[in-house]
């Protein structure tokens, strides 16, 4: 079978499952993976190479030359199970005029990631028309997708028809003002929702399907010697601001 077909309402959708195949990666997450695409009976794609932006350009290109009529964009450290992707395959049938949907799904140590801000329930996401004062709040479980102006790569819809309609390459990292990689720089993922955006392309949401977002942390003592949990990018800078602290009490 070379993907699966989806029928609701007398609506067929022909989808291909597709993801960068990292080194390295979460064997729990590559079970939730696996054991979702086998049940849906789709093919599941994967390019291999150091580069994301690059595998899921390739990818993609090879699902719209295939005749396809949209992608399941997948990430090695997502978590979710078969009915998550159910659901989210009934609301993309059901809603034709969306081009992307994607679930919801926190940001690492941070609460919500590109799709909104904060560590507040209900989240807020950025509204496509406004990105910096338009907000829509999430109302779990109303059946209701929620414009966005960006989401992420994990079991998310994407329509080939709009990838048509978009500027290629479709991912590219862009150098900041300074011609550097930190601040102000355009990473591949934020290009491709940009690119999608100035397209005419909408994407949305799925407020009743939330998933998990796997990531390593320390578990370590604090000065007060309360337990804390501290994410590994996070900790040498927490352990030595720990250590400066402690020796300025001792001091």
């Amino acid at each position: 079978m070379t993907g699966e077909q989806v029928e609701t309402r007398d609506v067929s959708l022909r989808v291909v499952a597709v993801m960068s195949m990292p080194r390295l990666g979460f064997n729990a997450s590559w079970m939730c993976i696996t054991q979702t695409v086998q049940r849906a009976g789709m093919t599941l794609w994967t390019h291999d190479g150091y580069h994301w932006g690059h595998s899921m350009n390739e990818l993609f290109r090879r699902a719209l030359r295939g005749g396809f009529d949209a992608v399941l964009a997948l990430d090695y450290d997502s978590m979710f199970l078969p009915e998550h992707l159910d659901s989210m395959l009934r609301m993309f049938v059901e809603h034709e005029q969306l081009d992307v949907l994607a679930p919801l799904q926190l940001k690492r140590g941070k609460g919500l990631g590109p799709a909104g801000e904060g560590e507040r329930w209900p989240p807020l996401l950025w509204a496509p028309e406004n990105e910096v004062e338009g907000v829509h709040r999430i109302a779990h479980g109303s059946g209701v997708p929620v414009p966005a102006a960006s989401a992420h790569f994990g079991l998310t819809l994407v329509r080939t028809r709009i990838l048509g309609e978009m500027y290629q390459p479709w991912f590219r990292s862009v150098p900041g003002p300074d011609g550097g990689f930190g601040k102000g720089r355009l990473d591949d993922d934020m290009f491709f929702w940009r690119n999608l955006r100035e397209c005419g392309g909408r994407i949305a949401v799925n407020p009743d399907v939330v998933i998990g977002h796997n990531e390593l942390r320390t578990t370590s003592l604090d000065r007060q010697g309360r337990v804390v949990h501290v994410p590994v990018e996070q900790w040498e800078e927490w352990e030595r601001a720990e250590r400066s602290a402690g020796m300025k009490v001792e001091g």
